[in-house]
């Protein structure tokens, strides 16, 4: 009974010391940003300082005959080292006929795992790591 005790006791204080250790809501400094149609986000980035970056937020490559394909092309993150700039210094600086949104980026959040007794019968999720 003593060794079970201890058993949960050292569970109990691990998931809690792992659970602390990732951060939660909003990244300091890091936001999402969809610029309007016919805008330069590149060009923009010169008013960032050295501080700051932009980038893409994905290299998906999609086909231009597709309705609103060009809507991954117009949203990037942008990420300040310093933390100094908000939603509203980026709107100032970019101008707000440029912006269609700007958003705060968020960690990822695991709110518990799955326990799906009947997953190994749905091969069709079973993912083996091919490309």
């Amino acid at each position: 009974m003593y060794r079970f005790l201890l058993t949960i006791i050292f569970l109990f204080l691990t998931a809690s010391i792992f659970a602390s250790a990732s951060p939660t809501g909003p990244v300091p400094g890091k936001y999402i940003v969809k610029f309007k149609k016919d805008v330069d986000p590149i060009g923009m980035a010169q008013s960032l300082g050295k501080d700051a970056a932009i980038n893409k937020t994905t290299n998906l490559k999609i086909k231009s005959e597709l309705i609103d394909s060009d809507i991954c092309e117009r949203v990037y993150t942008v990420h300040d080292n310093s933390q100094s700039l908000s939603e509203s210094d980026l709107v100032t600086l970019f101008g707000a006929e440029n912006i269609e949104y700007i958003e705060p980026d968020y960690y990822i959040e695991f709110f518990e795992y799955p326990s799906d007794n009947h997953f190994p019968n749905q091969w069709y999720l079973h993912n083996t790591g091919q490309e």
